[in-house]
């Protein structure tokens, strides 16, 4: 825990993944049978604009949605080759950023590092998209927006995300001159059944004891560390159907890096990044959410 290993452009033991076969552990084939999982492509992300192959693999920020408890679904999607990740996606190593906290934990820690997984701050994030940009080593990178507050929210069939506030990876966007992609995974909110608190003080699941208490300490924890304090009746994930969709490239307007974009350039960019998002939900809610109890709810 000395070793900062999830931190900086080269952050993780991806060498020592490789080694050990990590992407083609048996195991993630009972999560992909468990969670049904399946991984969709809209648009070949490894081409131009007008369809040509570049000689060096496009770059991308990635904005994963929703949250859930935890994105299982989605991590196994694309941290595993259960379902071609590098076959549909070509020359696009994606490494996904985490929470600080999520490297304190034994074992887990050294899963994520074998699998890339890196540390979210924000100068980690800067250098990971500045190391050999512009050569076929470059990485691209997946955030998950709505972070620990957004775990709260998540419940079978609802589709809340918190995201209009959360305008970094936006800005990081136009500072780099790198196009976005909504990715949204239907079914992550399905794979736990969380004890609530209700809006009325007490409990969902037995109204005679105080959620307000728990919402307290939840509300807490999360400002403090970084994540949320769920409570989960289930320690595995549920069975269930989970389908990760990836959508279009959001391009930054200017089409090249703006040092210090403005509010009014972070708030359009945001619009269209939420329209694509939107998209991607309303094409795909009938097939992949048909049990779904609300629309796609977006708060700040």
């Amino acid at each position: 825990y000395l070793d900062p290993a999830e931190y900086g452009p080269r952050a993780g033991r991806v060498g020592q993944g490789a080694w050990v076969k990590i992407r083609q552990w048996r195991i993630w084939h009972w999560f992909k049978q468990r969670l049904n999982l399946k991984l969709i492509r809209t648009v070949d992300l490894s081409r131009n604009v007008d369809g040509s192959a570049p000689e060096i693999p496009p770059q991308y920020i990635f904005g994963l949605h929703p949250h859930g408890v935890m994105p299982w679904g989605a991590f196994f999607n694309i941290t595993t080759d259960i379902n071609g990740f590098r076959t549909l996606f070509p020359g696009i190593d994606v490494r996904i950023g985490i929470v600080t906290i999520a490297f304190w934990v034994p074992i887990y820690r050294e899963l994520a590092l074998w699998g890339g997984v890196f540390d979210v701050s924000r100068y980690s994030v800067s250098d990971l998209l500045d190391w050999r940009k512009g050569t076929k080593d470059q990485k691209s990178l997946m955030v998950v927006p709505g972070g620990a507050e957004e775990s709260i929210y998540a419940e079978p069939g609802r589709h809340t995300l918190v995201l209009k506030r959360r305008r970094g990876f936006i800005r990081l966007s136009l500072q780099k001159g790198i196009p976005l992609v909504p990715v949204y995974s239907f079914g992550e909110n399905w794979q736990y059944d969380q004890i609530l608190p209700a809006k009325d003080g007490g409990w969902k699941t037995d109204p005679s004891m105080f959620g307000e208490i728990f919402r307290f300490l939840q509300t807490h924890v999360r400002l403090t560390l970084g994540v949320a304090l769920p409570l989960a009746k289930n320690l595995l994930p549920k069975p269930c159907k989970v389908a990760t969709v990836f959508g279009k490239p959001v391009y930054p307007p200017s089409g090249k890096p703006i040092e210090n974009p403005t509010d009014q350039q972070i708030d359009a960019h945001m619009e269209n990044y939420i329209a694509a998002l939107k998209e991607v939900f309303e094409t795909h809610k009938e097939e992949h959410a048909p049990a779904r109890t609300q629309e796609l709810e977006i708060l700040w």
